[in-house]
């Protein structure tokens, strides 16, 4: 390894120049853990910031949720609409990265960047009561991991702006993982689980990040990090069909490992991709 590579490592590890966890964000955090929860003590906290609580609106008034009603606050938005756990959840991630600027176009852009959340998100969470109870998997949770799953460009974008433009600018035949350990000698999974962790955000969310390339990862945690493989690889084959999940055997695999009815999978891949419309709206509201 070269020496600024060395230099790159050595930044991403100890993180000293990355914004502290923002106090919404805290906050949010705070009321997860809390047993005590309710919808109005969510409302407040994202009131405290009217861009965040625009967003959750604009984000409830999306065709993809058919809500012909009026929205006029947040609160409105979460009992009508979305509910407590989709929007602490969309909250938090919104909170999460606000300290951060990526350029909005371009595949690693804003735009781009929340197309890829929302689509893994909605799938993940659509996905996750097909799932055994007895292995602990919650929609909630299973939201929050695609919404975050690719936080580390973030990261690099923040501490390597211009070796991010030159990822961003030049989307050849390499994988992106290949590219990042050529200019880095970091990927934006390992960037994002070292900031999650250093934010000390849940290991769920953690350890789904850091192995959601991984397949036939069967450690703790396993079965957020298979959603999100199963989400990003299916998400880009449309219209899905038992023929398509034979042609891609990891997929295959995992639907077996999560004891998942293959027929579910079909019909609630087909239902977000008749949707992506309102996710291109969605993801282009969120990168504003």
């Amino acid at each position: 390894m070269d020496i600024n590579k060395k230099k790159i490592r050595v930044q991403f590890e100890t993180l000293e120049s990355l914004p502290p966890l923002p106090q919404i964000a805290q906050k949010i955090l705070q009321l997860r853990s809390n047993p005590n929860q309710n919808i109005k003590n969510l409302a407040k906290i994202i009131e405290l910031d009217p861009s965040l609580s625009a967003q959750v609106i604009r984000y409830a008034k999306s065709p993809l949720y058919g809500y012909q009603g009026k929205i006029a606050d947040t609160e409105s938005a979460i009992s009508r609409v979305l509910g407590y756990d989709t929007v602490l959840n969309l909250a938090l991630s919104l909170a999460t990265t606000k300290p951060f600027a990526l350029p909005r176009k371009g595949p690693l852009g804003a735009e781009a960047f929340w197309r890829r959340a929302i689509s893994c998100a909605v799938m993940s969470q659509k996905l996750a009561p097909s799932i055994p109870k007895a292995k602990n998997v919650t929609s909630s949770m299973a939201y929050l991991a695609g919404l975050l799953h690719e936080i580390g460009l973030l990261a690099i974008a923040h501490l390597q702006p211009k070796l991010f433009k030159e990822l961003n600018d030049n989307d050849n035949n390499t994988s992106l993982i290949e590219r990042e350990r050529t200019l880095l000698a970091i990927t934006h999974a390992e960037a994002g689980a070292r900031l999650m962790r250093h934010w000390q955000l849940p290991d769920e969310i953690i350890i789904s990040n850091l192995k959601c390339g991984s397949p036939r990862f069967t450690g703790i945690h396993a079965e957020y990090s298979l959603l999100l493989y199963l989400s990003n690889t299916l998400n880009k084959a449309s219209p899905i069909s038992e023929k398509t999940i034979e042609e891609h055997p990891e997929c295959a695999h995992i639907i077996s490992f999560l004891e998942i009815n293959p027929e579910n999978v079909i019909y609630i891949f087909n239902e977000i991709n008749n949707n992506l419309t309102d996710i291109d709206s969605m993801a282009r509201l969120l990168a504003a």
